[in-house]
């Protein structure tokens, strides 16, 4: 029984992380910002501690990548955090089957006793 109740606790502290991810990428945005812009605005890229010109439609592209990506990665925790939650629930119906096989032969015992 000590296998299966590990490997239910490794599984309940594994969903933290999906979490956090999910938090962080929320706070990305610019895509809606640029497209505000026209082509008489200047967008400047940070590299380091200079700021540099650089052309809209490269801009644009960039976010439009980055946002990609973000969305990507939500949908692969998301999945990420189904299966955990499917492999959980699992480990929790095993857990009630193992508790109740065990209560049956402590009554099992009580009753021979």
């Amino acid at each position: 029984m000590e296998p299966h109740f590990r490997s239910a606790s490794k599984m309940a502290g594994s969903t933290a992380l999906p979490t956090i991810e999910r938090r962080s990428a929320g706070r990305l945005y610019g895509r809606a910002e640029l497209d505000l812009l026209d082509s008489s605005n200047t967008v400047y890229k940070l590299i380091g501690p200079v700021l540099v010109k650089q052309d809209m439609d490269e801009a644009k592209a960039t976010v439009v990548k980055r946002l990609e990506y973000i969305t990507g990665e939500i949908k692969r925790y998301e999945a990420q955090m189904q299966e955990y939650e499917k492999k959980s629930d699992q480990q929790r119906e095993l857990l009630a089957r193992l508790q109740q096989d065990f209560q049956k032969a402590q009554a099992k015992v009580a009753v021979k006793a």
